[in-house]
């Protein structure tokens, strides 16, 4: 559903509640994006904490976090059918699994106090991880790189080598597919393309000339880029609240979009 959709239907009849459920909401620039179990867990879900130290981080078993953006979007409907029976009042609930997950403490906040007293996180080992690269398969890019404005991400596959020369179509002649590509004595050439490339370029454009060509490539957010990112913003997810300690700080927001009974900060949370 569309958000105008739901908005013309509710004009007709606005005692009806409906729900859309998608992995970024029905709006913002990051509407149209596809997402799988695996992205879920690492926008919104407890990756890093989770697998066998010095190998990569793992998802949550089958598909747990959807399982838990359908359990908020449950409780969101029956809110809203309570109103509805009470007051007579329909809306639109627009459901961001993006801002579920994003909203969501599980983990996050043992997490955060743990490293805070002891500089790991609670389910993390004092080995930490080994970097991506250590354990390559193919010459293409895989791990983390700087490039013009901080940090990208990025994950070479050997069935994606035709996407990669997309990228980089002066090295189509220069390698034969699959035995080039799995020679790891000739990665060197690829870098010397590779990270001159990266330093010319932002973390964005870099994630966005990726995704033109289906390659996996995204980029590396701070905190504070984080709350700037442009679909929790388009959205209005970050809100500031005034805390009786700290000041104004900013905190997630409302993950469930209800157009018609709209949600707001109220007062902070009790001290202890």
């Amino acid at each position: 559903w569309s958000s105008d959709v739901c908005s013309s239907d509710l004009e007709i009849r606005p005692d009806l509640v409906m729900l859309s459920i998608s992995n970024f909401g029905q709006s913002g620039p990051y509407r149209d994006f596809k997402v799988s179990e695996l992205v879920l867990n690492g926008i919104g879900g407890d990756m890093y904490s989770a697998g066998i130290p010095l190998r990569h981080p793992l998802k949550l078993s089958g598909n747990s976090l959807q399982y838990q953006v359908g359990a908020m979007a449950a409780a969101a409907a029956l809110t809203a059918y309570f109103v509805q029976q009470n007051q007579g009042i329909g809306q639109h609930l627009d459901i961001s699994a993006q801002e579920v997950l994003a909203a969501d403490t599980n983990h996050k906040s043992s997490n955060l106090l743990a490293w805070a007293y002891s500089g790991m996180g609670l389910t993390t080992s004092l080995l930490g991880r080994t970097d991506p690269r250590e354990i390559e398969s193919d010459i293409m890019p895989t791990g983390v790189y700087a490039c013009k404005d901080g940090f990208v991400r990025v994950a070479g596959l050997l069935p994606f080598w035709d996407r990669f020369i997309k990228i980089f179509p002066e090295l189509a002649d220069q390698f034969v597919w699959p035995d080039d590509i799995t020679d790891l004595d000739r990665k060197y050439e690829i870098d010397a393309f590779w990270y001159e490339w990266c330093a010319e370029r932002t973390k964005n454009e870099i994630m966005e000339i990726c995704q033109n060509v289906k390659y996996f490539g995204m980029a590396i957010n701070t905190p504070l880029e984080a709350i700037d990112d442009p679909q929790f913003k388009s959205r209005g997810f970050w809100v500031e609240v005034d805390h009786p300690v700290t000041g104004k700080q900013i905190y997630p927001g409302d993950p469930l979009h209800a157009e018609s009974s709209p949600w707001k900060v109220r007062i902070p949370a009790p001290l202890l």
